[in-house]
């Protein structure tokens, strides 16, 4: 947002002088007349540090042939990375839409008894075919405890059969 303090400030001060006058006029003390043009003054200025500190993002910048962003907001290019959603294709939408699929019902059963982060690892390593190693990065945990985590879901699992 563009801020012209010059001329905003001009415009303010020819708006105060002719309420000075109309105040004076209405019969209030030079006193609260002061009170009021200090509270605007200061909504006039934190209007100007809104505006110096707003930056207009446009709706999503064009992409030319050479693979840039014509844009002339160098913000959104800055954060474009942090803005955007990239998902991951080896996840299905819904990510656990899997378990409804299964046909023995027992097993189904079993899968819906886990709590979220057991489905989970089961999703990312048997659905989406992440190694146990890669579900560790992603979890930022050793890849010996996503191992007996699958030991112990498979383990529960087996008790179903």
């Amino acid at each position: 947002m563009e801020f012209n303090y010059t001329s905003k400030m001009k415009q303010f001060c020819r708006k105060w002088e002719q309420l000075r006058k109309e105040y004076a006029a209405a019969g209030m003390s030079k006193e609260a007349i002061n009170k009021m043009y200090e509270y605007d003054l200061e909504d006039f200025r934190k209007e100007r540090i809104y505006c110096m500190h707003t930056q207009f993002f446009p709706e999503i910048p064009e992409e030319n042939d050479d693979g840039d962003y014509e844009s002339e907001n160098p913000l959104y290019l800055h954060f474009l990375d942090a803005i955007s959603v990239k998902p991951d294709e080896r996840l299905i939408e819904n990510q656990f839409d899997w378990v409804y699929e299964i046909k023995d019902k027992k097993i189904r059963h079993a899968l819906t008894m886990l709590n979220i982060e057991d489905l989970e690892l089961i999703t990312l390593f048997a659905i989406s075919g992440y190694t146990v190693v890669e579900i560790a990065k992603i979890q930022k945990v050793s890849h010996q405890s996503i191992s007996r985590k699958i030991k112990r879901i498979k383990n529960f699992l087996k008790t179903f059969d």
